[in-house]
């Protein structure tokens, strides 16, 4: 099941669809629950990566720690956590021990 099987099912482009899986405040209400309905009915799932590599852009961002204990560490990756997901963006978390590699 793709998003170009639930817009035909609802009658709407896939603009609409994705619209309404990634950014659902931006879809009248009355749509939105019909295309969610859908969804639901054909037990569609939302693959992200799968939508990445469709897209050829990412929405996640990579950050290297040399480690990841003490509350220096763990104070600036909450820090950095919260302000990317404000933009809708996933952390991807990285530990290099201190590798000089």
């Amino acid at each position: 099941m793709t998003m170009s099987h639930i817009a035909k099912i609802a009658g709407v482009s896939i603009a609409t669809v994705s619209r309404t899986l990634n950014y659902p405040e931006k879809v009248r209400p009355e749509l939105r629950r019909r295309i969610l309905e859908i969804a639901r009915q054909q037990n569609y799932v939302y693959h992200a990566a799968a939508a990445d590599l469709k897209r050829q852009k990412s929405n996640a961002i990579g950050v290297l720690f040399p480690t990841t204990i003490g509350p220096l560490f763990a104070e600036t990756l909450m820090a950095i956590q919260e302000k990317i997901q404000e933009h809708h963006m996933a952390l991807i978390v990285g530990n290099t021990m201190y590798s000089k590699a």
